[in-house]
């Protein structure tokens, strides 16, 4: 199935937790990988802090997803 193919290959890359988290989003089973949770846990610990430091309201945040929001 090409959707294991993918999370396994994000866990065979190094990138444990997107792949949990990918895996849980395909709605596979735990079955699919074999990763370590300790590790999984430190490296989202780790992007929540490197990447996610965003000490803003919600609303001070807009996604721009086509023209018609930019015009906004």
């Amino acid at each position: 199935m090409l959707q294991e193919q993918v999370v396994r290959a994000m866990a065979l890359a190094g990138q444990l937790a997107q792949a949990d988290e990918v895996r849980e989003q395909f709605g596979l089973s735990k079955d699919v990988l074999d990763i370590d949770s300790a590790e999984a846990d430190a490296q989202r610990a780790a992007a929540a802090e490197a990447y996610l430091p965003l000490r803003l309201p919600a609303s001070s945040v807009l996604f721009i997803d086509d023209e018609a929001m930019v015009s906004r």
